[in-house]
């Protein structure tokens, strides 16, 4: 039986799908309307080979399907024990953006090339699934 928290949890993930879902609809629209008036200015009367080759590409971006990280640019990250003292110029109040946590003396973090820093297991699972800082969307190198 799941508890409070994991219906919680999952109606929080059903609805950021939605949202992706909806700006990928009006990324369509806007992308239709731009073709619709591009048509209009050339006077060209495509069948709609020009819409779905757009598509087709827009789809194809990587911002619709992510990719992990190579395992050689994550194996070269920087990693150390987090000593619980001033970091990048900030105190030692630090959190974890993935798992939302603070940065406990001795925890195991690593950091990104863009200076943004994790706990070492939470960006090691982040960068599995996609190569972009989950801060400043840095991108680290990927197999294609």
């Amino acid at each position: 039986m799941l508890s409070a928290d994991d219906i919680h949890k999952l109606e929080e993930s059903r609805d950021k799908i939605l949202s992706l879902r909806d700006s990928g609809v009006r990324y369509c629209t806007v992308l239709r309307l731009l073709l619709n008036l591009l048509g209009l200015y050339t006077g060209d009367t495509d069948d709609g080979t020009l819409m779905e080759e757009a598509l087709r590409e827009s789809l194809n971006q990587e911002m619709f399907r992510p990719m992990p990280a190579t395992r050689a640019s994550v194996e070269a990250l920087d990693k150390f024990v987090f000593d619980g003292g001033v970091l990048n110029g900030s105190s030692s109040d630090q959190h974890c953006v993935i798992c939302l946590e603070r940065m406990l003396s001795g925890d195991q973090v690593t950091c990104l090339p863009c200076s943004h820093m994790f706990h070492a297991n939470c960006i090691e699972q982040w960068l599995r699934y996609g190569h972009i800082c989950p801060l400043c969307r840095f991108k680290l190198p990927t197999d294609s």
